[in-house]
């Protein structure tokens, strides 16, 4: 309104057009009738149908087409679409090439991204794309066998002729491929028709390796397993029609040899042969198959897709305006699935090189994961060369990663990483030397030899003496020390904190190590418990001086790293390829040790620009998969940035850069200003309740001492006996009392309340189990609830052995109680509703990630440990020895059950999770609300909650 003040209706009018989008987008559809009726200058109640479309002004008849057919007026918006994309061709006119043969594309911007734009928006209207890349795709793997799983499309008989008796399927198919192709060629610069083509392919390249279909065979609709979306209606002819001359007219059966615009989907009249946009090597020549249907026995079609697949989303990645992870994760999976065919191989090195190196930053995690195989590989050579360009113009980015690598215990994953860092010192030979030092040091201040021969002790000691009634277990606490003793003869210790130990304890662990070669020699017990008695006395001395260690000298643990100043080494986790490098100026002389079960510890490191960084020097664990976590986290908050319902809540995850630097520790950047749940518990009840922490296990215990045992009624009539207890109302204080003043207490509620809302949405979606009060912390400035330790995914704790959680989310009384008076029915549900609804609408970019993390072989091994994992036992560091040796033999998943996780977030993301899947009826698809009314059932309900083990603190 003010605009209209100072500006004149011609100036004007592309903001109305787009106030008259939103306005549609938000759902306020008469709004935006009445704006575009104003500017189609209609009357004030007149029907959009009689409006006469200006083709003068191409956004205005696009706001049109999109209303038309949100009212449910398909018919006249992709005639409109039609008339629109004539309209303009025509006044393209592309020149005939001087041959004859061949037509240029047109030269003019504006117009082509016009033609370009209506391409894709028929598509989508004429309902497609949206069975074809959403809904039949990728529910390929439940589609009877002999059906094509991507496109239902049902053409209607006064199309037909007598010359074509393709099958719909196949028809569509093709049109679907030369829309987008078509499209390209208007506007090669433009990503999302890349993007498009290249997910078309990908689909089509799966479900036809898959279930190669047969020609005739017709499955009744009955038998589908996914519902059939019905095509919109073909237009009306021409000559009916109030408008100017429709742009096909169903007599006429040739295609258009003077507009290479194509026909809507419902027809059969087709285009030529398109032009091919990959580059094959001469010495693989590319042919064009006329149809995916038309498959001979041993088909290789879907080698074919996956070509042009790779072609297509490499010039996606070129033609991005940002960060694109979802069609890098794509391409790779490509790749690493078909990269060993000529036909792929050959696309993959026609194009990956000319991406620019920052495309493959994000998704060095991936690129590392495959150098566990042999370098005679050809798609393991491409990784190398790709890593090799990253490592000669971008070296801070990986130097962390292939460092790690080359230590590993794996043959092929060590060798290929060296072959790398040979490479990287040509160019770059004092950071390579730097990285070493770094990463081996602090490796060495992570885990102590004291924690390493209490751990090691404790290992072998639960392996012998638990199990020794059953199989006397006697090699495995051998194999469990084993490598303990040959570190102690490696060498002289390096560090004064070593030389300490070797003083302390070396000559009664010599003494035990010499009566196991006795027992070994003999199989006299007496040798066996002798060396146990020397253990124990060793393990005790052990454990009390641990539980005294809270702060740690470098000049003790490691004096290298107190020399290393003004490293040319950035530091960790802060690289970022469009700001300066901050580079290690140095380390802090001390380390604090947090009094946890893993002893982690606390140090400062001091950057180049002055800042000092505060990272959590972490044992015992293996961090990668947290890694693959945060690169989830990185593509869901600019989702949640872009989408308006989002964006005005100030939704995000809290990130934190993690930093491998072995298979069982690294690096993880310290979140300030945050509490977990469980030291704010613990804290309000020790200093204002003034009750015990455990009340509520306490009074579970009076009531029974085997859990175990007590069916699912008892177990429930025990848990509300204890929740009785307390009124779970310590977390609701907690934000009250240390907020300064209601208004902040407000925002911290709101920002508490609806960043529970998002994280349970996305922590569903990812199958993140194990969120007990120490895996949650609060933000004591914003309120907000921050998430760590990710080893728990993809429901791995729902289909554990033991103690299988039943909940989707943690969603308990004391989480529920601090949202104030609202509870679940205020702010989380309207958030929780709006990021869910976010989440299905970007479904193929998350399932692009979350299907590269599911077959990642680093991920795969976590899917097998955590299946076995027993909860309620005590942590095994780093996985533990015994672990080591229980899971040595274990078998990677199988392809069916990494393919049923991705089947179950497939369903999560449609909504037809909750659905009984019979086979003889389709799925149907919940509203976002009542898929939400039920997960929020699931996550509260009492008979769930009293079968989680207790760790997991079910009464808070």
């Amino acid at each position: 309104m003010l605009r209209g003040l100072v500006l004149s209706p011609q100036e004007i009018h592309p903001l109305r057009v787009k106030f008259a989008s939103m306005c549609r987008k938000q759902g306020k559809s008469s709004m935006s009738r009445a704006v575009l009726r104003d500017l189609l200058s209609l009357p004030a109640n007149a029907d959009l149908m009689c409006a006469k479309a200006p083709y003068d002004k191409p956004l205005l008849v696009l706001a049109l087409a999109k209303q038309l057919y949100q009212d449910e007026q398909k018919d006249a918006a992709i005639r409109a679409l039609e008339e629109l994309a004539n309209h303009w061709n025509k006044r393209i006119n592309p020149i005939p090439h001087p041959t004859g043969k061949e037509m240029v594309p047109p030269s003019t911007k504006e117009p082509a991204r016009i033609c370009a734009k209506v391409l894709l928006k028929l598509l989508c209207e004429s309902a497609a794309e949206t069975e074809w890349t959403e809904h039949k795709a990728r529910n390929a793997n439940i589609l009877p066998a002999g059906e094509l799983s991507f496109v239902q499309q049902q053409v209607s008989p006064p199309y037909r002729t007598s010359r074509d008796n393709r099958p719909p399927e196949t028809i569509a198919f093709e049109n679907t491929i030369n829309f987008y192709q078509q499209a390209a060629k208007y506007d090669p610069d433009w990503h999302k028709v890349w993007h498009k083509l290249a997910s078309t392919h990908f689909y089509a390249n799966y479900s036809s390796k898959e279930k190669p279909p047969v020609l005739s065979k017709q499955v009744p609709a009955s038998k589908r397993a996914m519902p059939v979306i019905k095509s919109a209606s073909p237009p009306p002819p021409a000559q009916k029609s109030p408008q100017p001359a429709a742009f096909h007219s169903s007599t006429n059966t040739e295609p258009l040899s003077d507009c290479p615009v194509p026909p809507p989907l419902g027809s059969l009249i087709g285009l030529g042969p398109m032009p091919n946009f990959s580059s094959p090597s001469p010495a693989q020549p590319y042919h064009h198959h006329p149809s995916p249907l038309a498959f001979p026995s041993g088909n290789t079609m879907y080698l074919e897709h996956a070509a042009q697949a790779v072609t297509c989303f490499s010039k996606a990645l070129m033609t991005s305006p940002g960060s694109r992870l979802e069609d890098t994760l794509r391409l790779m999976q490509l790749w690493f699935d078909f990269g060993e065919h000529d036909s792929v191989y050959y696309a993959l090195s026609d194009n990956i090189f000319d991406l620019p190196v920052t495309t493959w930053l994000e998704a060095i995690p991936q690129l590392m994961a495959r150098l566990d195989c042999p370098h005679e590989q050809r798609s393991v050579q491409l990784v190398l060369r790709v890593l090799g360009e990253i490592a000669k113009h971008r070296p801070q980015a990986n130097i962390y990663t292939l460092t790690v690598a080359s230590r590993s215990s794996d043959e092929h994953r060590s060798k290929n990483a060296h072959m790398v860092l040979d490479k990287m010192m040509e160019y770059h030979s004092k950071l390579v030397g730097e990285a070493k030092l770094v990463t081996e040091e602090l490796v060495r201040c992570a885990i102590l030899w004291h924690e390493q021969w209490h751990d090691a002790l404790d290992d072998a000691s639960r392996v012998y003496f638990h199990r020794r009634m059953q199989d006397n277990n006697v090699q495995a606490m051998f194999d469990a020390l084993r490598n303990m003793n040959e570190m102690m003869q490696k060498g002289a210790p390096t560090t004064m904190k070593k030389h300490s130990f070797q003083q302390t304890y070396s000559a009664d662990l010599k003494e035990a190590g010499q009566y196991v070669i006795a027992f070994e020699s003999s199989g006299n017990v007496k040798d066996l418990n002798q060396a146990w008695e020397i253990y124990c006395a060793v393990f005790k001395k052990l454990r009390d001086q641990l539980a005294t260690l809270n702060s740690l000298d470098l000049v003790y643990v490691s004096p290298n790293l107190v020399s290393a100043k003004d490293l040319e080494l950035v530091v960790p986790g802060t690289y970022d390829p469009s700001a300066p490098i901050v580079s290690i100026q140095s380390f802090s002389s001390k380390m604090s040790v947090i009094t946890s079960k893993q002893r982690p510890r606390k140090m400062m490191i001091r950057g180049s620009n002055g800042l000092d960084y505060q990272f959590l020097l972490k044992g015992h664990e293996d961090p990668r998969q947290d890694e693959r976590v945060m690169q989830l986290f990185g593509l869901v908050n600019p989702l949640l940035a872009n989408n308006s319902e989002t964006c005005r809540r100030n939704l995000t995850i809290q990130r934190y850069s993690i930093v491998a630097l072995s298979k069982d520790s690294g690096l993880i950047g310290w979140v300030p200003n945050c509490d977990t749940l469980h030291t704010l518990v613990k804290e309000y009840r020790e200093k204002k309740a003034k009750i015990p922490l455990s009340i509520e296990h306490k009074t579970l215990q009076k009531l029974t001492q085997d859990t175990e045992r007590l069916t699912t009624m008892q177990k429930l009539q025990c848990f509300e006996s204890a929740l009785a207890a307390t009124q779970g109302e310590d977390l609701r204080q907690v934000l009250w009392l240390k907020s300064p003043s209601s208004e902040v207490w407000f925002d911290r509620r709101t920002n508490y309340t609806r960043s529970v809302a998002c994280m349970s949405m996305v922590g569903y979606i990812l199958g993140l189990g194990d969120r007990h009060p120490s895996n949650l912390m609060l933000d004591r400035l914003t309120g907000k609830i921050v998430h760590i330790d990710f080893g728990d995914c993809f429901e791995v704790a729902m289909l554990r052995e033991k103690f299988p959680e039943r909940v989707p989310f943690r969603l308990t009384r004391m989480l529920i109680n601090a949202m104030e008076v609202t509870g679940l029915d205020g702010v989380f549900n309207y958030t929780a509703e709006r990021v869910l609804k976010m989440l299905r609408t970007n479904q193929e970019s998350l399932l692009a990630v979350l299907e590269a993390f599911v077959y990642d072989p680093v991920i795969n091994w976590r899917l097998v440990e955590g299946m076995k994992k027993d909860p309620k036992a005590k942590k095994e560091p780093g996985g533990g020895r015994a672990h080591v040796i229980a899971t040595v033999n274990a078998v990677l998943p199988s392809t069916s059950t990494t393919d049923s996780i991705m089947e179950t977030i497939k369903r999560k993301l449609d909504g037809t999770e909750f659905a009984e899947n019979d086979g003889s009826n389709p799925l149907e698809a919940l509203a976002v609300a009542d898929q939400l009314a039920l997960l929020v059932e699931q996550a509260t309900s009492s008979t769930n909650l009293c079968q989680s083990y207790i760790g997991w603190c079910p009464f808070w």
